[in-house]
């Protein structure tokens, strides 16, 4: 059982057949558990990583070799750069890409309509919610999905 989980028992329940141990406390709102510990805001994560690791620096992130944003076990945990952290995400192909991006604002075939389309950019830019420029990028690139 490690640190965290003799301080907080009833925030992390194991999952026997991945290893992971999942946060059920607080979170962020974007999957990783968030937790106050002695006066400091931490992803819970983190602070089950440094409670066994011991400090690291601020500017490194603490990184799950299971992929899931909530599970705090530490040896799920290793610690790397910003770059190792979205690199192992490239590897992994985890990262939101084209429309599955999550502040994409218009669908393919929606590209494929304004890309097709007669009208001036102008008229589109209300139909699409849509700046001019991002129109006539679209326009000028053609039809791509």
């Amino acid at each position: 059982m490690s640190i965290g989980q003799k301080l907080y028992p009833d925030k992390v329940i194991p999952i026997t057949e991945s290893g992971c141990h999942i946060w059920i406390g607080a979170d962020k709102g974007n999957g990783y558990g968030n937790i106050n510990y002695k006066g400091k805001n931490y992803t819970a994560h983190r602070l089950f990583y440094i409670l066994e690791n011991g400090q690291i620096d601020d500017d490194l992130d603490v990184c799950h070799s299971c992929d899931v944003r909530s599970c705090v076990n530490p040896n799920h945990l290793f610690e790397g750069s910003r770059k190792d952290n979205m690199q192992d995400c490239a590897d992994k192909n985890r990262q939101a890409k084209g429309f599955d991006f999550k502040h994409t604002k218009i669908s393919a075939e929606q590209v494929n309509e304004i890309a097709e389309s007669k009208c001036h950019a102008r008229e589109l830019t209300t139909k699409y919610n849509l700046s001019i420029k991002y129109i006539q990028r679209i326009q000028n690139h053609g039809k791509r999905y």
